[in-house]
């Protein structure tokens, strides 16, 4: 549970297109999705206005981006714990090699009245196969 004044990504996951499951194996350029569970606590989100994730596929072989990608959203806030699974399709315009590991780094940033809350999170890594 995230702390009442925190907004947090509990779970970065890279997963396969339109499902819930864990990317372990990729083809170079595949289109997959990234999830981010996210919670933000009940005091904070009771003054929430919006959010914005921004998405990083890394490849750790060869210390590259080989894709970026940012979504943002309105919230509207009450006075109750949030939690939303949020998914961001990685389109299939990266380029790596096989042989290559992966991995998503992720920052939520959520806005509420008159401050924003940070997170970060790291999933998993992953390898490229021909």
């Amino acid at each position: 549970m995230a702390n009442n004044w925190d907004a947090s990504i509990k779970l970065l996951s890279p997963v396969d297109l339109s499902t819930n499951f864990t990317v372990d194996t990729i083809k170079p350029g595949a289109s997959f999705d990234v999830q981010a569970n996210v919670e933000i606590g009940s005091q904070i989100f009771q003054f929430a206005t919006g959010y914005k994730l921004r998405i990083w596929v890394r490849n750790v072989s060869t210390f590259t981006l080989v894709a970026a990608k940012t979504i943002a959203g309105s919230l509207t806030g009450s006075p109750t714990p949030y939690n939303a699974v949020l998914t961001v399709n990685i389109p299939p315009t990266w380029t790596a090699s096989p042989g290559d590991v992966l991995d998503v780094l992720a920052s939520y940033e959520m806005d509420a009245v008159s401050q924003s809350d940070y997170s970060m999170a790291t999933s998993g890594q992953f390898v490229v196969v021909a």
